[in-house]
């Protein structure tokens, strides 16, 4: 794994603890649930690659976030954060965060939807950081000729 993605982890669990008190102080235990997941898994997707456990996550995601559903907004939690998982666990660069964004995408309308102003701010925010961060990627990534 490279020094920015183990970075881009490290802070990207940080992350998922705060939003998880954040919902919990909300009362919307479905985002706080999943989060909450989230944080381990990409803690635990600093450690291993391995299948299974991403499986086991993604299984786990999909059971408790159905279990504690309230809205169909919700599923948008499920959903980003299953496609998350798959990201931090097989993919790396470019691709690892076009998927978190997806996953952002899923998480600003989840916020908007519960009426958090803070968490649709700070994941907008996040939106905004992971485009100019594919965008650096971009741009440093060598260019294939297209000459015949």
């Amino acid at each position: 794994m490279d020094r920015q993605g183990q970075g881009f982890r490290n802070k990207l669990t940080l992350f998922s603890i705060v939003m998880m008190v954040h919902f919990l102080l909300l009362g919307a235990l479905t985002s706080a649930s999943v989060v909450a997941l989230g944080a381990l898994r990409t803690f635990i997707s600093t450690k291993t690659k391995s299948t299974p456990v991403m499986l086991l996550f993604v299984a786990a995601i999909i059971g408790v976030g159905l279990m504690t559903l309230t809205s169909q907004a919700e599923l948008l939690t499920i959903i980003g954060t299953s496609v998350a998982t798959i990201a931090l666990f097989k993919l790396e660069g470019i691709a690892m965060r076009a998927c978190i964004l997806l996953n952002s995408l899923c998480w600003l309308i989840n916020n908007f939807y519960l009426g958090s102003i803070g968490g649709t701010a700070v994941e907008f925010t996040f939106v905004i950081i992971n485009l100019y961060s594919i965008y650096k990627l971009y741009s440093a990534s060598p260019k294939k000729s297209t000459a015949i």
